[in-house]
């Protein structure tokens, strides 16, 4: 099978590698989707925030389904629609799936069932690749308390995280605004449900949200950017 390798940092190659065996207690995921994180730039670097080792297979935004099931599997069966954790436990440490531990960059993979949540057939395979990134938008919301109807949310940034943390908080019912200079990023806030975005390149965002507010400003600023 082929398989992304970062063989060394700057060093990225495309490999031909033997799909690996499973364990009993594991199960074959065929890859479907894989995103690319700004965190994956880093890896390729020879930088990231716990401790790496190379080569290594980043791929941490995934779905896929699986392929084959290992006798003491439960719960789980071939054709089944997946994605998986992203810090998860060996019994030797705590590893970053995609990191210091390989990840989905790959046509097939071993994997451990206590890791993966299966897919329902309504979410497709590259918006299920999305899950992964949105978690961290909704769990900013989350550990900043929340938000609802009665709030205003600003969101710097209209990157992947900035755009997701806007989608959770318009779920949620706040008002979003969306700061961010490139149009094109701004066109996606409007079609994901905020309610306003702003360029800030004129100098004036601050202004503008002044006002949009009647002077009350923001509840909950997401710093995105």
């Amino acid at each position: 099978m082929k398989a992304l390798v970062f063989e060394a940092p700057e060093k990225p190659v495309i490999a031909d590698v033997s799909i690996p065996e499973i364990s009993p207690d594991e199960v074959l995921v065929r890859t479907s989707a894989v995103g690319i994180c700004h965190s994956d730039y880093e890896l390729l670097a020879g930088r990231y925030i716990i401790p790496i080792s190379y080569p290594v297979t980043p791929g941490h935004e995934w779905s896929g389904e699986i392929v084959e099931v290992g006798r003491n599997v439960k719960g789980f069966q071939k054709g089944d629609r997946v994605v998986g954790e992203c810090v998860v436990r060996t019994p030797e440490r705590l590893h970053h799936f995609g990191f210091s531990l390989s990840g989905a960059d790959r046509e097939f993979f071993a994997v451990n069932p206590a890791w993966l949540h299966k897919l329902p057939d309504a979410v497709d395979d590259k918006k299920a690749a999305l899950i992964e990134p949105f978690t961290c938008g909704y769990y900013a919301v989350l550990r900043s308390g929340g938000t609802n109807a009665s709030e205003t949310v600003v969101v710097s940034g209209g990157g992947t995280i900035g755009l997701v943390s806007a989608a959770a908080a318009i779920g949620m019912g706040a008002r979003v605004i969306v700061v961010d200079p490139l149009q094109a990023r701004r066109d996606v806030a409007k079609r994901l449900g905020a309610d306003v975005a702003i360029d800030p390149t004129d100098g004036g965002a601050a202004d503008k949200i002044r006002e949009l507010t009647g002077g009350e400003g923001a509840d909950l600023v997401i710093e995105a950017s």
